[in-house]
């Protein structure tokens, strides 16, 4: 797994932010991206698995808890 090294952005660029809530929106923005790709690391060996099996045969999470 690989986790991007700068989640914050460089704060020596100080003119760059013009409000706080400018700043919060960018920080934000920046959090939300790294947990989509973090999402879709952990989303592609799932369904690179599932797609292998037959439809018919995986009957999917539920399954296992009806038993």
């Amino acid at each position: 797994m690989s986790i991007p090294m700068k989640v914050m952005p460089d704060t020596t660029a100080v003119e760059s932010w013009a409000t706080s809530e400018e700043r919060m929106k960018e920080l934000i923005a920046q959090a939300w991206d790294a947990v989509k790709r973090l999402t879709l690391q952990f989303a592609e060996p799932v369904i690179a698995s599932t797609s292998l099996c037959p439809p018919r045969l995986w009957t999917g999470p539920h399954h296992v808890l009806q038993q």
